[in-house]
């Protein structure tokens, strides 16, 4: 913990040493966010509503500059201050990397990128990994194919901004223990990524690797190692509708004190269809399908030297507003729209009202119990609940933003319902203003 304090604090200082006259040749821009949101969520199992409030602040430093070679620079700092009910610390760094974009350096049609620093990474689905972390990345561009090779650790992202949970360690009171415990889950991952443009009938196809390495000491706790292989394709139909289709398989290895260690294999498939009609009010109409085996043993079963794991990502996934759904043994169903009202308005303001509108269906794929919600231990049930939600998204002026959130959560209950009967429904609602400058 000591050292990775004071790794932060010689960073910091570094950065205010050297930053003014690495930017002294450089075009600059910058500015900031404030962000207001509150949360009203009812409990599971009473009638209670908890109240969470957060107030950020979020400052942005943005230098480039172009060689007259073509070669381009961009350095990117981002640092906010964050105030919740948990906890507050006085500050973050959410962003701070240098890129490099170099045209012919690997060929005479390529360009090569170079980006160093706290920056984004996700795999080509963002199912298993989406999430900031520090790290390097490397993209080789081509007309025909593009290759990269990311390399990551979480170690420094603060706690409660890392959404690194990927064991019963990582989501422990210990781990999430916010005023003792400062830094997220320590975990070491490499990524490469191929993507070829127009392949076939398709408009592009994406095949990747991840492997994570759990840094922590097997004394601790349980202590896992993933690997996954998956691809991710898009297909255009018309000028409106788009297509997304993803299959990703996972291998874990997951080491228990004093218990002998399993291995597992996991995987998830996915399709998404976008309907596009910017004619009729700005619509867009979207369909999401997702299914996951569960957390089984199949050792008693058949002679193998595995089981069934229930698909674990490296992040945390945004599945639902009103509930926290993970994708160990789930099926998912989603509808959502999105319309414009007053899209031809003369008026900027009035146009970019956006409300929309979504209905989801959860289901378990097997009759196992969910670590998300409590299930009836007696029931053969699949089905385990529908989440209604409606919202509005308006970006009055420039820089002020308003969202309104509302979900509803409506258990499955009876003989043909998974969740447990003592289960009320769960509502969220939430607000959010954003102002920029």
């Amino acid at each position: 913990m000591n050292n990775k304090i004071i790794f932060l604090s010689v960073l910091l200082i570094f950065s205010a040493l050297f930053f003014p006259a690495f930017v002294l040749s450089f075009e600059y821009d910058y500015g900031g966010t404030f962000l207001n949101s509150t949360d009203f969520v009812s409990d599971e199992t009473s009638s209670d509503t908890e109240i969470e409030q957060l107030n950020r602040l979020a400052l942005l430093f943005e230098a480039y500059n172009e060689s007259e070679s073509g070669n381009e620079t961009t350095f990117t700092a981002q640092g906010s201050y964050e105030y919740t009910d948990e906890r507050a610390y006085l500050f973050n760094i959410d962003m701070l990397s240098i890129r490099g974009t170099f045209p012919g350096a690997v060929g005479s049609d390529s360009v090569f990128e170079a980006e160093g620093g706290r920056i984004y990474f996700s795999d080509p689905t963002e199912i298993v990994l989406s999430h900031t972390a520090d790290g390097i990345s490397f993209k080789f561009l081509y007309p025909g194919i593009r290759y990269f090779v990311e390399a990551g650790y979480t170690g420094l992202l603060l706690n409660p901004s890392s959404d690194i949970r990927m064991t019963s360690l990582d989501m422990s009171e210990e781990s999430l223990e916010t005023d003792d415990t400062f830094f997220g889950p320590a975990k070491a991952f490499l990524q490469s990524t191929i993507t070829v443009p127009e392949l076939w009938w398709l408009d592009s196809m994406s095949f990747f690797g991840l492997a994570v390495f759990d840094l922590r000491d097997e004394s601790e706790g349980p202590v896992m190692h993933t690997q996954y292989l998956g691809f991710n394709s898009s297909r255009s139909y018309g000028k409106n509708m788009y297509q997304n289709l993803f299959f990703i398989l996972q291998h874990a290895s997951l080491k228990v004190p004093d218990i002998d260690d399993r291995n597992a294999i996991g995987l998830i498939f996915g399709l998404k269809l976008n309907y596009l009609k910017e004619s009729f009010f700005g619509s867009n109409w979207q369909f999401k399908l997702i299914g996951a085996p569960p957390d089984v043993s199949i050792d008693d079963l058949i002679d193998v030297p595995f089981g069934v794991l229930g698909f674990v990502p490296m992040s945390k996934p945004d599945l639902a507003n009103s509930v926290s759904p993970t994708l160990s043994g789930l099926g998912l169903l989603e509808l959502k729209y999105s319309f414009r009202p007053f899209i031809n308005s003369s008026s900027e303001t009035a146009s970019a009202i956006q409300p929309y509108t979504a209905a989801r269906g959860f289901f378990r794929t097997y009759s196992v119990s969910v670590d998300w919600i409590d299930t009836d231990t007696e029931s053969d049930g699949l089905y385990i609940g529908t989440e209604i939600e409606a919202g509005l998204v308006w970006r009055i002026f420039s820089d002020l933003g308003l969202e309104l959130n509302g979900a509803y959560f409506l258990p499955a209950t009876g003989g043909f319902g998974a969740a447990s009967d003592n289960m009320e429904s769960i509502f969220a609602f939430r607000t959010s203003l954003s102002v920029s400058f």
